[in-house]
């Protein structure tokens, strides 16, 4: 790729690349899911749930128990089993954690962050699901590759942007 910014910026064209980029690994919808009971997205580093309350209840943390496990998870909220068994990949227990969260617009949620042993850089290593067994997104509509780059480094930018077009090409 030519640079015609005459200095460290990036080009137009290479501009324009990078904001396609950073839109797409942005967008959590690109890696998420939903079932009866929860829904889901996630990053490369965590996989977060959100768990709505039941209507005309209260929800506090009485009513919510969470177990942690290297590659299982337990989630009851108001004495309804949520999940229970295997994450398709190994999560870090000590780093996973869930809080009920109160927005004033909609219902409180608990939400359960579950922090990935592994990154996922790639859109095949994304989960597919939070527990294996459940619903599953369909594959093909993973994003591309997480293309990690130091945006004040004009090499990083350029060598993002390579990668960006070596895989659309």
């Amino acid at each position: 790729m030519q640079d015609n910014s005459g200095g460290d910026s990036p080009s137009p064209d290479e501009q324009s690349a990078l904001n396609e980029l950073f839109a797409k690994q942005d967008d959590p919808t690109l890696y998420c899911g939903e079932t009866a009971d929860y829904t889901w997205a996630q990053t490369s580093e965590e996989i977060e749930i959100t768990v709505p309350q039941v209507d005309g209840t209260n929800l506090d943390r009485k009513a919510v128990s969470v177990e942690f496990h290297n590659e299982r998870v337990v989630v009851i909220v108001q004495n309804k089993l949520i999940l229970d068994g295997a994450t398709p990949a190994p999560i870090d227990p000590d780093e996973s954690h869930w809080v009920i969260e109160r927005k004033a617009s909609t219902p409180a949620a608990v939400v359960v962050t579950l922090a990935k042993k592994k990154r996922t850089t790639k859109a095949n290593e994304h989960w597919r699901s939070v527990i294996i067994g459940h619903k599953e997104v369909d594959a093909s509509k993973l994003g591309p590759q997480i293309i990690r780059m130091d945006g004040s480094d004009p090499d990083s930018i350029k060598n993002a942007v390579a990668m960006a077009n070596k895989k659309s090409n």
